[in-house]
Protein backbone atom coordinates (compact mmCIF):
# COMPACT_ATOMS: atom_id res chain seq x y z
CA UNK A 1 0.00 0.00 0.00
CA UNK A 2 1.55 3.35 -0.98
CA UNK A 3 2.52 5.59 1.91
CA UNK A 4 3.01 2.80 4.45
CA UNK A 5 6.06 3.28 6.63
CA UNK A 6 8.23 0.33 7.66
CA UNK A 7 10.34 -0.48 10.70
CA UNK A 8 8.26 1.60 13.07
CA UNK A 9 5.77 0.78 15.80
CA UNK A 10 3.63 3.62 14.50
CA UNK A 11 2.30 3.57 10.98
CA UNK A 12 2.01 7.12 9.71
CA UNK A 13 -0.16 7.01 6.63
CA UNK A 14 -1.34 10.00 4.68
CA UNK A 15 -5.00 9.15 4.55
CA UNK A 16 -7.93 11.17 3.43
CA UNK A 17 -11.11 9.76 4.90
CA UNK A 18 -13.91 10.58 2.48
CA UNK A 19 -17.55 10.81 3.44
CA UNK A 20 -16.72 11.09 7.14
CA UNK A 21 -19.96 9.77 8.62
CA UNK A 22 -20.45 6.90 6.17
CA UNK A 23 -16.77 5.93 6.14
CA UNK A 24 -16.21 5.78 9.90
CA UNK A 25 -17.11 2.08 10.26
CA UNK A 26 -14.69 1.25 7.44
CA UNK A 27 -11.97 3.44 8.94
CA UNK A 28 -12.50 1.74 12.31
CA UNK A 29 -12.24 -1.71 10.68
CA UNK A 30 -9.06 -0.70 8.87
CA UNK A 31 -7.57 0.82 12.04
CA UNK A 32 -8.29 -2.42 13.95
CA UNK A 33 -6.54 -4.44 11.28
CA UNK A 34 -3.51 -2.18 11.39
CA UNK A 35 -3.50 -2.26 15.22
CA UNK A 36 -3.50 -6.07 15.15
CA UNK A 37 -0.04 -5.80 13.55
CA UNK A 38 1.19 -3.58 16.40
CA UNK A 39 0.96 -0.35 14.41
CA UNK A 40 -1.55 2.49 14.26
CA UNK A 41 -3.41 4.30 11.51
CA UNK A 42 -3.25 8.09 11.67
CA UNK A 43 -5.46 10.00 9.22
CA UNK A 44 -4.00 13.41 8.48
CA UNK A 45 -7.06 14.93 6.83
CA UNK A 46 -10.78 14.39 6.64
CA UNK A 47 -12.89 15.56 3.70
CA UNK A 48 -16.61 15.18 3.09
CA UNK A 49 -16.59 14.77 -0.68
CA UNK A 50 -15.24 11.57 -2.25
CA UNK A 51 -14.39 13.32 -5.51
CA UNK A 52 -12.26 15.82 -3.58
CA UNK A 53 -10.46 12.96 -1.81
CA UNK A 54 -9.80 11.22 -5.11
CA UNK A 55 -8.54 14.41 -6.72
CA UNK A 56 -6.11 15.02 -3.85
CA UNK A 57 -4.90 11.43 -4.08
CA UNK A 58 -4.54 11.70 -7.87
CA UNK A 59 -2.29 14.74 -7.37
CA UNK A 60 -0.04 12.64 -5.14
CA UNK A 61 -0.67 14.69 -2.02
CA UNK A 62 -2.14 11.81 0.01
CA UNK A 63 -3.61 8.34 -0.22
CA UNK A 64 -7.29 7.72 0.23
CA UNK A 65 -9.57 4.87 1.17
CA UNK A 66 -12.54 4.27 -1.11
CA UNK A 67 -14.34 1.25 -2.45
CA UNK A 68 -13.29 0.03 -5.87
CA UNK A 69 -16.94 0.11 -6.99
CA UNK A 70 -17.20 3.76 -6.04
CA UNK A 71 -13.98 4.58 -7.86
CA UNK A 72 -15.23 2.83 -11.00
CA UNK A 73 -18.73 4.26 -10.69
CA UNK A 74 -17.50 7.85 -10.57
CA UNK A 75 -15.65 7.43 -13.84
CA UNK A 76 -13.31 10.39 -13.78
CA UNK A 77 -9.75 10.36 -15.01
CA UNK A 78 -8.08 9.93 -11.63
CA UNK A 79 -5.38 7.46 -12.77
CA UNK A 80 -5.41 5.80 -9.36
CA UNK A 81 -4.73 2.17 -8.52
CA UNK A 82 -7.19 0.27 -6.35
CA UNK A 83 -5.48 -2.21 -4.04
CA UNK A 84 -7.74 -4.98 -2.70
CA UNK A 85 -7.92 -5.59 1.02
CA UNK A 86 -7.58 -9.18 2.18
CA UNK A 87 -9.60 -10.29 3.94
CA UNK A 88 -12.33 -8.17 2.42
CA UNK A 89 -14.02 -5.55 4.54
CA UNK A 90 -17.79 -5.57 4.90
CA UNK A 91 -20.19 -2.90 6.00
CA UNK A 92 -23.60 -3.32 7.58
CA UNK A 93 -26.68 -1.30 6.75
CA UNK A 94 -30.06 -1.09 8.43
CA UNK A 95 -33.43 0.19 7.34
CA UNK A 96 -35.25 1.68 10.29
CA UNK A 97 -38.92 2.52 10.41
CA UNK A 98 -41.62 2.99 13.03
CA UNK A 99 -43.17 -0.01 14.72
CA UNK A 100 -46.32 -1.48 13.24
CA UNK A 101 -45.87 0.39 9.97
CA UNK A 102 -44.92 -0.76 6.53
CA UNK A 103 -42.29 0.80 4.33
CA UNK A 104 -43.73 3.04 1.68
CA UNK A 105 -43.80 1.58 -1.84
CA UNK A 106 -41.02 3.97 -2.85
CA UNK A 107 -38.82 3.03 0.11
CA UNK A 108 -39.47 -0.67 -0.52
CA UNK A 109 -38.51 -0.25 -4.19
CA UNK A 110 -35.25 1.52 -3.28
CA UNK A 111 -34.44 -1.18 -0.75
CA UNK A 112 -35.11 -3.94 -3.28
CA UNK A 113 -32.89 -2.21 -5.85
CA UNK A 114 -30.09 -1.83 -3.30
CA UNK A 115 -30.31 -5.48 -2.24
CA UNK A 116 -30.31 -6.66 -5.86
CA UNK A 117 -27.32 -4.44 -6.64
CA UNK A 118 -25.35 -5.72 -3.64
CA UNK A 119 -26.13 -9.35 -4.47
CA UNK A 120 -24.74 -8.84 -7.99
CA UNK A 121 -21.52 -7.34 -6.57
CA UNK A 122 -20.74 -10.16 -4.17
Amino acid sequence: MPGLGQGSDRLAVKVIAAARIAAQPAIRQLAQRVQSTGMSLSPVADVDDIETALEIAARGLADTIASRGLLRGLGGDYKLHAAPLRPRMWDSFAVVHRRQTDLSPAARAVLELAVAFLKRRT
